[in-house]
């Protein structure tokens, strides 16, 4: 099991979600849009996912979480939230290099 490594990164999401970006935080996820999302994950060879609460991490080849999915849900005020997807930012730049 990774979740200590999930841990890690998502409490960097959770500094993303909080906006600490602002304050000079390095980002080390970045929110895609779903098709970006499955672009991505088309574009890793090899992947194996794992869950925990409301997150699934999808890991490389190398046991490094690429991508993050935060499910939709639904609050005891009975507000709707969709679901939220991440890449890692370092994977996101080398795509956009290899597509220019």
């Amino acid at each position: 099991m990774r979740f200590p490594t999930l841990k890690q990164d998502l409490d960097s999401y959770i500094n993303i979600r909080r906006g600490s970006e602002k304050n000079g935080a390095k980002r080390v996820f970045t929110p895609v849009d779903y098709r970006q999302f499955r672009q991505h994950l088309a574009d890793l060879p090899s992947t194996s996912v794992e869950g925990k609460g409301f997150e699934t991490a999808i890991y490389d080849q190398s046991g490094e979480i690429q991508a993050i999915v935060h499910a939709a849900s639904i609050d005891s005020a009975g507000r709707c939230f969709p679901a939220e997807y991440f890449v890692r930012s370092s994977a996101l730049a080398q795509h956009w290099d290899q597509a220019a």
